[in-house]
């Protein structure tokens, strides 16, 4: 019997390649709707999760997939996909881990430099005026900042803080510092801090790195942002729910802090109600892209595809995030 993928895009080529001679045989879906999923999934072996049903992959399309055996998240995250449920009904969950460190971390470094140097506001300006724009140094709200010899706070220092850190110490030669209560060795250009707070009050530049989760979730607010400098940014390229958006909101607008780069938002697509964002000076506004290089997304197609043939081969996929306790992938 070949082993069914579920997928509802056309495979890229470096996927046919790694396909090639494994009995895998793909399913098209109608579309990535809970309804429609959970008619498309029912005899299929494997689902290959690029966009995500309005609630998520949820209990009610676990349930309509009788032989699943893999649900192969493309992305690092998979928090829209109820893993309990999964490993209670024997599903091993897959995702895409440290494919785009590097492309977020470049990012992150970009968005600072440009938040830095308020260069969306100014490239704005000067396509608008061309020849009318005040050149040289006559425009102060060009004047921005160095980041040479700064401080770079990290919250949260897994492996995409850590390269972040590591391009910020030995590219920029700024200083490091970070709190992760999960982590028990830093690296030596990491200065480890006793407390959260501590990165907030002392930190030119904080960055989060978070998952999104219960605890996580909205944690971050006013309270957090009136401990920071005034002069100092406060940058987001992890998820946007972690941030009561709104009180960010109010602290740029009354200059609590001097601004922010923000790469994810409390709502995707931005909603009205954030779009003040795009009107304050200061801001660096990306719609979640740091992450999409063409280098990121050929590596992440990579690792989905050896979690797929791993599982088409009845393995353990290596990139699991689960540990079911009866393995449908075993059972005859």
């Amino acid at each position: 019997m070949p082993f069914k993928i579920l997928m509802y895009h056309e495979p890229e080529d470096i996927l046919k390649e790694a396909f090639a001679g494994s009995d895998i045989q793909i399913k098209f879906g109608t579309q990535p709707t809970e309804a429609a999923m959970c008619a498309d999934i029912a005899d299929c072996d494997a689902l290959v999760l690029f966009e995500q049903p309005e609630n998520g992959f949820n209990r009610k399309i676990i349930e309509a997939a009788k032989q699943l055996k893999l649900i192969a998240r493309f992305g690092a995250g998979y928090e829209t996909v109820d893993v309990d449920c999964a490993s209670e009904y024997g599903i091993y969950v897959s995702n895409t881990p440290r494919v785009n460190n590097i492309s977020v971390a470049e990012g992150i470094l970009a968005m600072m430099v440009g938040c830095n140097r308020n260069t969306q506001k100014v490239v704005e300006r000067f396509r608008r005026l061309k020849g009318d724009y005040p050149f040289f140094n006559s425009d102060s709200s060009a004047r921005g900042h160095d980041l040479y010899g700064k401080t770079l706070g990290l919250v949260g220092c897994g492996s995409i803080g850590q390269t972040v850190a590591e391009m910020a110490v030995f590219g920029l030669h700024m200083k490091v510092i970070g709190y992760d209560p999960y982590l028990k060795d830093f690296p030596a250009h990491i200065e480890k801090m006793d407390s959260r707070d501590q990165v907030f009050q002392n930190a030119d530049y904080v960055s989060l790195h978070l998952p999104s989760m219960e605890s996580t979730r909205r944690s971050v607010g006013m309270s957090d942002f009136q401990m920071m400098k005034p002069t100092a940014y406060f940058i987001n390229a992890a998820r946007g729910n972690i941030v009561r958006e709104e009180e960010l909101i109010c602290a740029l607008r009354n200059k609590v802090i001097t601004g922010a780069a923000l790469d994810v938002y409390a709502q995707e697509p931005i909603a009205q109600s954030s779009y003040e964002l795009f009107d304050l000076d200061h801001v660096y506004l990306l719609p979640h892209c740091t992450a999409f290089t063409v280098e990121s997304h050929e590596r992440g197609l990579r690792s989905m595809a050896q979690s797929l043939v791993e599982a088409a081969n009845g393995q353990k996929p290596t990139f699991r995030v689960n540990e079911p306790v009866n393995p449908r992938l075993f059972k005859k």
